[in-house]
C-alpha cells in the first residue's frame, strides 16, 4: 500500500482549504465486485483504490487460488484455477465485506464455508437476511460456532422469489452473486439500490449475467451457465467526495472535487445547501464553498437515496459550526455516535439520547483524539482542520481502510497536517 505513513497525525487548524482534487475509486463499489470475482475466469479492473480493505480482499482471493497483479489502480486477475478453500476467521475477522464471498462461492462450487465477519464497530450488522435468503431460495445453511456453511440442495442452483425484510446492501449483493448461475430465475424484492449495488449489477451483466432492475427495487436474475472475462473501471467514491467537500466548508474555504458523479450525492449536497454552503455542480465536478454563517438543520440517515449513514459523521462536524442547533438522527446503525464523545474533548456541545444527537454551535479547541471507525477517523481530522491549536488524531489504521492519500489531498488544498 502507498498511503500508510503513520498511525497518528498532527493537524494545525484554521487554514482555509482551497483548490481542486480528484476523487478516488469507490471502496464500497470495489469490495463487492472483488467478492464476486470467483464467478469469472479473468478480470481487468481500473480505478481500484489502494486501501487496506482492498488488500484484505485480495489476500482472500489469493488464498482461494487467484493470481493477480495490482499497481497504480489497475488490477489484473486470473481465477480459472480457483479452489473452494474455507475462508476462515484469519481473514474474516478483519473486515465486514468478507461475508460477501458466501454467495459467489456457493454459486460457483455449490458450497461455501466462511467465518463470521469483523470490521468497524458501528453497530449491529447481522447476516440474518443473507442466510434467510439463501435458505428460502433453496440452499441449506449451518452456523457452527461462527463458521457459516451454505450448500446447494442436490447441487441445484437457487431459484424462486425472496423479499428482503430490510433493503440491506450486503444481503442484496450476496443474493445476487448466489443467483447468477440459477437453473431458472431468482426474483429479489425490496433490494438495496445504492449506486454501488447497481454498479455490481452492471459489472456482472458486462461479464454475461442477465440481471434486470424492475419497479425501482426488484431484481430479476435469469440464470446463465457461465460468465466471461470483463474489463471494468470502478466508479468514483461518493463518500470520499463528500468528506473532502465538508473539509472545504468547515475550514471556511472552497474545495472542488473532479472525476466524481454529483447525482450520487443528491441528498448530502442538499443538506449542505440547506446549511448555507454554496454548492456548484459541473460536468463530473462539485465545488463546495463557505460563503457565510451556517444554519442548523435536521438530518436523518436512511437507505439510498436518503442521507447515507457513511456521511453522518462528517456532517456532524459541519453542524458544530452552525449558528443554530442541529438534530442528527441515525437510523441505520445503532452505535455510530462514538466519534461525538471524542469531539466533546474539543469543546463540542452535543447532547445524545439513543440514536438522536442535538448539536449546538461550538468553538473547537485542540485535543488528542482516538479513532474508533473509518468515517469517525475522517470526521476527527475535519474537526482538527476547524479548531484552534494543534490536534492529534490517532488509530488511523481505520482511515486507511477507506481513504487513499487523504492527508496528502488535504495538504494539497492548504491544510497543515503532519504524520507522527
Amino acid at each position: 500500500m502507498n498511503n500508510i505513513k503513520s498511525n497518528s497525525v498532527l493537524i494545525k487548524g484554521m487554514n482555509p482549504l482551497s483548490g481542486t482534487v480528484s476523487a478516488q475509486g469507490s471502496k464500497n463499489a470495489t469490495l463487492p465486485i472483488l467478492s464476486a470475482l470467483p464467478l469469472l475466469p479473468e478480470v481487468e479492473l481500473y480505478n481500484v483504490p489502494d486501501l487496506s480493505d482492498i488488500h484484505e480482499m485480495l489476500s482472500i482471493l489469493k488464498h482461494l487460488g487467484a493470481t493477480y497483479t495490482f499497481d497504480n489502480g489497475h488490477l489484473s486477475m486470473n481465477l480459472e484455477n480457483l479452489q473452494n478453500n474455507d475462508v476462515s476467521f484469519e481473514f474474516t475477522s478483519k473486515m465486514r465485506a468478507s461475508s460477501l464471498f458466501m454467495g459467489p462461492l456457493l454459486s460457483r462450487f455449490g458450497k461455501s464455508t466462511v467465518g463470521m465477519p469483523g470490521g468497524c464497530v458501528i453497530g449491529s450488522r447481522p447476516l440474518d437476511i443473507h442466510l434467510l435468503g439463501f435458505e428460502h431460495l433453496g440452499a441449506t445453511v449451518d452456523n457452527n460456532n461462527g463458521i457459516i456453511t451454505s450448500a446447494l440442495k442436490d447441487g441445484k442452483g437457487l431459484e424462486g422469489e425472496f423479499t428482503l425484510s430490510f433493503p440491506s446492501v450486503g444481503a442484496t449483493q450476496n443474493l445476487i452473486s448466489a443467483s447468477v448461475f440459477s437453473p431458472s430465475t431468482v426474483t429479489l424484492h425490496n433490494v438495496a439500490i445504492e449506486p454501488e449495488v447497481l454498479e455490481m449489477v452492471n459489472f456482472l451483466n458486462k461479464a454475461g449475467a442477465d440481471i434486470t432492475l424492475k419497479d425501482h427495487n426488484t431484481l430479476v436474475i435469469k440464470g446463465v451457465p457461465k460468465l466471461n472475462k470483463v474489463t471494468h473501471s470502478i466508479q468514483p467514491d461518493r463518500i470520499e467526495v463528500f468528506t473532502l467537500l465538508v473539509a472545504g466548508i468547515v475550514s471556511k474555504g472552497s474545495v472542488t472535487v473532479v472525476n466524481c458523479e454529483p447525482e450520487h450525492l443528491s441528498s448530502p449536497l442538499q443538506a449542505l445547501v440547506q446549511m448555507g454552503a454554496k454548492i456548484e455542480l459541473g460536468d463530473g465536478s462539485i465545488t463546495a464553498s463557505y460563503v457565510g454563517k451556517l444554519e442548523g438543520i435536521k438530518v436523518q440517515t436512511g437507505v439510498y437515496p436518503s442521507f447515507p449513514t457513511d456521511c453522518q459523521q462528517q456532517i456532524s462536524v459541519a453542524m458544530l459550526h452552525a449558528e443554530t442547533p442541529s438534530v442528527l438522527i441515525e437510523k441505520v446503525f445503532n452505535s455510530r455516535f462514538r466519534h461525538l464523545d471524542e469531539l466533546q474533548k474539543m469543546g463540542a456541545k452535543i447532547k445524545i439520547e439513543n440514536n438522536v444527537a442535538v448539536i449546538e454551535h461550538s468553538d473547537l479547541s485542540f485535543a488528542t483524539l482516538d479513532s474508533f471507525d473509518l468515517r469517525g477517523a475522517a470526521s476527527m481530522i475535519l474537526a482538527g482542520l476547524s479548531s484552534t491549536g494543534i490536534t492529534k488524531v490517532s488509530s488511523l489504521h481505520y482511515l486507511y481502510r477507506g481513504y487513499e492519500g487523504f492527508v496528502e489531498k488535504l495538504n494539497h488544498l492548504g491544510a497543515d497536517i503532519s504524520y507522527v
